[in-house]
């Protein structure tokens, strides 16, 4: 009886320790499958943060989307998956191409299969954008692009090639604001391949050589969608987009020195033509013909490339026959944008508050090299690893260029808190 009375008080105690051991163990039944998604509503593209609940603990999980809008999220329509912390997700999406309206978007529990929905809706959204430069001489060329997402899975196949499409008009306002009916273009535009369910794109340019690009200043290009699919651009289709462009003598209103200069001109009439430049003083640096025209019609390009020392300042073109200045416009010569040519640097594992070196060329817009006479005194060249600044450094011809090579080089130390165990993207610029 008394062995008895001693094991009762350590059995009581045995039982009270693994009730508080159990306690601090997860549950094993299964949890409520749960998600919420914000936000709930967008375009294609559109960031989303899905959060919720699944039954597995530290399981695996996916997020589902219906993109092919036949109301259900299938396996191959995966946009991410992981694994949960705890029984909790948290998980950010974007949202692929598809079709407007209400999407389901899912979370599954890859061990039970059991899944979780919330509905996304997705809103038709338009784009249109100049390709290239937004900036050219008379009569372009000028290059868009107009893109629809989140079409309609109602849109039919309207010119018979088994694949749904929608039209596109597009619109061309000149400089005062009239708008140009020979430049209106209206086109029939075919869904993207899938897995770009929903995506529409197309693109046009105007010009080269087009007579309606000819007036100096910035015109307007307005984009209209058949969004109801009834063969009309109706209130509510129209100037969905807009983008602009400028028309002048030169492709552009700046340049930097040994840059060319282009320049293009339409005429009115026969004869011999010619495209003078002058410098800041007035003073003709260069012409170019002459150009013999038999009519009406565009002069041929001709380009012009400043010198190394060329004066800087304003600059005039003009398009001169004879003694008549036909046209004449100004542009701005700048200082030269130089570039960076690595020919050599240090490589290889190193440690911090090592020296290390780059040798390189430094280089006009038009490939020549820049000398020691060529570069401005208090020009300096800053050294970053990957995209934090490690110093900046003035080149001293004296000191940081070799005549013989004509390669510059500089010299820098590893910063003593650069991390370690990474690799460096070393760039000077």
């Amino acid at each position: 009886m008394k062995t008895e009375r001693n094991f009762l008080p350590i059995l009581v105690a045995a039982i009270l320790m693994l009730s508080m051991v159990l306690a601090t163990l997860p549950m094993a039944k299964a949890q409520t499958m749960s998600i919420a998604i914000d936000p709930s509503y967008g375009p294609v593209g559109t960031k989303v943060t899905v959060t919720g609940t699944i039954q597995t603990y530290n399981g695996g999980y996916k997020i589902l989307f219906d993109r092919d809008a036949d109301g259900a999220a299938e396996e191959e329509e995966v946009l991410a998956e992981g694994t949960a912390v705890g029984y909790s997700v948290s998980k950010v999406v974007t949202i692929p191409d598809t079709y407007a309206g209400a999407r389901l978007l899912v979370l599954k529990d890859v061990g039970t299969g059991a899944t979780a929905s919330a509905l996304f809706t997705v809103e038709m959204a338009f784009s249109l954008e100049i390709v290239g430069s937004s900036v050219n001489y008379e009569g372009g060329p000028f290059a868009l692009k107009a893109t629809v997402t989140g079409g309609s899975k109602l849109w039919t196949d309207d010119d018979a090639d088994t694949t749904r499409d929608v039209r596109f008009r597009f619109r061309v306002r000149d400089p005062t604001g009239t708008e140009i009916a020979a430049l209106t273009q209206e086109v029939i535009v075919n869904e993207k391949s899938p897995p770009s369910y929903g995506k529409f794109v197309h693109e046009l340019i105007y010009g080269p050589n087009e007579d309606y690009l000819v007036k100096w200043g910035d015109y307007t290009v307005l984009l209209d969608v058949d969004k109801d699919d009834d063969g009309n651009f109706e209130t509510g289709e129209l100037n969905l987009k807009s983008v602009s462009f400028t028309v002048r003598l030169t492709d552009k209103p700046e340049y930097g020195r040994t840059e060319d200069t282009r320049m293009k001109a339409y005429v009115s009439e026969a004869g011999d033509y010619y495209y003078k430049v002058y410098d800041p003083t007035g003073a003709e640096v260069a012409s170019i013909g002459p150009i013999t025209m038999t009519g009406a019609g565009f002069l041929n390009e001709e380009t012009w490339a400043s010198a190394k020392d060329s004066p800087l300042g304003t600059y005039t073109v003009k398009v001169v026959k004879g003694t008549t200045v036909v046209k004449s416009q100004t542009f701005l010569l700048k200082a030269a944008k130089l570039s960076i040519e690595f020919t050599s640097a240090t490589t290889g594992d190193i440690e911090r508050t090592y020296t290390a070196t780059a040798e390189f060329y430094v280089k006009y817009p038009d490939n020549s090299k820049a000398g020691s006479l060529d570069i401005p005194t208090g020009f300096k060249v800053a050294v970053f690893y990957n995209k934090t600044k490690v110093t900046e450094i003035s080149l001293d011809p004296l000191l940081n260029y070799n005549p013989a090579t004509e390669r510059w080089s500089v010299s820098w130390k590893i910063p003593k808190d650069a991390r370690l165990g990474i690799r460096y993207a070393f760039n000077v610029t």
